[in-house]
């Protein structure tokens, strides 16, 4: 019962984005990503961007998989490899000039420097 309802609430608030037709784009991105819902991504003009947010949101690699773009596909790995710190998802991007920074964001923070006192009296 829970999910029919959720699909019904889904339904209504994608007629109203629908409905207001100025605003339609920006109404499916944002519902998109506040529900962290790809599959409605794919419903607006900038299904790419809005996978990548969602992807990030999710810290799902396989939504990265339905993004059409080389460019924002290889934006989605970078989300995850910086989320994750982890090296591996940027073996995934087809651009070389992107590798090196998504190596650099998947790089774990350095433990915090501690300040000595070092004064003598």
């Amino acid at each position: 019962y829970d999910m029919l309802a959720e699909e019904s609430l889904v339904v209504n608030q994608l007629t109203k984005c629908y409905e207001n037709k100025a605003d339609k784009e920006r109404c499916i991105f944002e519902f998109s990503i506040e529900r962290k819902y790809p599959d409605t991504c794919l419903l607006s003009a900038k299904a790419d961007q809005c996978l990548v947010s969602v992807a990030a949101l999710k810290n799902d690699t396989t939504i990265c998989t339905k993004i059409s773009s080389n460019d924002f596909r290889d934006d989605c790995y970078i989300e995850l490899a910086g989320v994750n710190k982890d090296g591996q998802m940027c073996g995934f991007i087809t651009n070389q000039s992107k590798t090196d920074f998504c190596m650099n964001v998947s790089k774990p923070a350095s433990p915090p420097t501690t300040m000595t006192n070092e004064s003598s009296g």
